[in-house]
């Protein structure tokens, strides 16, 4: 695998340190804020430089590390402070900047805000980091064509099928698993019955041999028939 697949996650410490800073500049105590307490101030500019430090992560992830306890409403209402689409426009980018100054990442300018939060730009990203990945990647062989296999041949019944010469089974030692097509002249010592294996659900119960002719009409019942 790649650097380029791979997500970096904030370290806890890196959370941390960005509340801490935030708090600093709200005045806020940055335990209570962790734990989801009211400081939604802090916990935006919290939010905002994890956000735009940490692309490929979620925003609603990166909103619980920050102490959100409602994961989806802050990041619209943080989301829409960091645009300035509030009533009093709170939000200053110079602020974030310090917070980012302090955790050791660089200042950010206005046109990079308006990404920030947007679960779509973070699948964006994420899409065009594996596309440059895949095309860096050596291409794998390509693997032969499989070759063409040609259906096998229906079997041709003849009207005068018989089996070889001691073939088949006595009607006392014929079983539901074996097929009852009759074979021979019934007044004579020879006669048989198939006895190849059959679905002892089919009726009558032939062979795969046998059950074919049936179909076609050319079962020993209809061929008596058509001789009366």
């Amino acid at each position: 695998m790649t650097d380029e697949l791979v997500i970096e996650w904030p370290l806890a410490s890196e959370v941390a340190r960005a509340l801490v800073e935030a708090c600093r500049l709200e005045g806020d105590d940055p335990i209570v804020v962790a734990g989801g307490g009211i400081s939604p101030r802090a916990r935006v500019y919290a939010w905002a430089a994890l956000c735009l430090r940490f692309p490929t992560v979620h925003p609603g992830d990166i909103s619980v590390q920050v102490g959100a306890r409602v994961r989806w409403s802050f990041c619209n209402g943080a989301r829409s402070a960091v645009l300035g689409r509030t009533r009093n426009r709170w939000f200053d980018i110079e602020r974030l900047n310090t917070v980012r100054r302090a955790c050791g990442w660089p200042d950010v300018g206005a046109s990079d805000l308006t990404d920030v939060g947007l679960v779509g730009a973070v699948t964006a990203l994420r899409v065009r980091r594996r596309e440059a990945a895949i095309a860096q990647a050596p291409s794998a062989p390509s693997a032969p064509a499989p070759a063409e296999i040609e259906p096998n041949p229906l079997p041709r019944f003849l009207d005068s099928f018989e089996p070889p010469e001691g073939a088949g089974a006595a009607v006392s030692s014929l079983t539901v698993y074996q097929c009852c097509w009759p074979l021979g002249d019934p007044s004579g010592p020879g006669f048989r019955y198939c006895a190849a294996p059959a679905n002892p659900s089919d009726v009558p119960r032939y062979c795969a041999l046998h059950a074919p002719m049936h179909a076609a009409g050319k079962g020993p019942l209809k061929r008596l028939e058509a001789a009366q």
